[in-house]
């Protein structure tokens, strides 16, 4: 016997207008107007797991429907994924994020992590004094890109404890970002 429960129900205003959320039989318009922590973050993970669904985040933003991971100075926040969608056939949801997206994904179609390693392992050899350490990404199971260091996974570059190895990795992205 099927035991599920509703966690929260999405309604669009037509036509593609603003999303809102029913929870509780509540309708809110945005995460903040849920009081409960618990019901946030019971909300926050099956936003993950749908985002999951979807083939993880990149796909979104290959479809045009969600903007690519920048920071405030316009440099990735986290690790670019391989495409996982044709951007021509997305639909014109969002055409200026679809154009963002168009621009991401064709950056280069060789293997993204094959040219980071490239300029990581140069990086780490004309350092003398990182010599013996480890630093790679690895593409994981699930298709997105992780990054190890000294034995040690991550998924973002932010998450790296080691000064060094982290701005190391921030020169290795700026130098992919520039070819």
């Amino acid at each position: 016997m099927r035991k599920e429960v509703e966690i929260m129900r999405v309604l669009r205003q037509p036509p593609l207008g603003r999303l809102a959320v029913e929870v509780n039989q509540k309708r809110v318009e945005h995460l903040s107007e849920v009081p409960e922590k618990t019901i946030q973050h019971l909300l926050l993970a099956a936003i993950g797991e749908l985002i999951d669904f979807a083939g993880g985040y990149q796909v979104l933003v290959d479809a045009g429907v969600a903007p690519p991971l920048v920071g405030e100075t316009g440099k990735l926040t986290q690790l670019p994924s391989a495409p996982k969608a044709t951007p021509s056939a997305a639909p014109n949801l969002r055409p200026q994020a679809r154009q963002t997206a168009v621009s991401a994904s064709s950056h280069s179609s060789v293997n993204i992590v094959d040219e980071l390693n490239t300029i990581l392992q140069k990086r780490l050899q004309e350092e003398p004094k990182l010599n013996g350490r480890l630093l790679k990404i690895v593409r994981a199971a699930a298709g997105d890109l992780r990054i190890e260091a000294d034995g040690k996974s991550y998924q973002r570059p932010e998450e790296l404890t080691d000064p060094v190895l982290k701005e190391l990795l921030r020169q290795a992205l700026a130098d992919w970002e520039k070819s």
